[in-house]
């Protein structure tokens, strides 16, 4: 199931729209990060993929916790 949500990402191109957030955000690090412009960026970065689009992560799996 995450693979295929993976693919979908791909697809419709929000790796692509996170790479250029993240290029436009890197390019002045000198910015006030209270800036209007580097608020409206990071909350598109938050708010890139909606919930069907999430992947889902089972921390239990990852750490080796059971």
């Amino acid at each position: 199931m995450i693979m295929e949500k993976m693919e979908r990402i791909k697809e419709k191109g929000f790796v692509e729209k996170n790479e250029e957030l993240t290029r436009r955000l890197a390019a002045d690090v000198t910015k006030d990060v209270a800036a209007s412009d580097v608020q409206k960026m990071v909350k598109e970065l938050i708010n890139l993929l909606d919930e069907q689009h999430r992947p889902t992560l089972d921390m239990e799996k990852i750490i080796g916790v059971s």
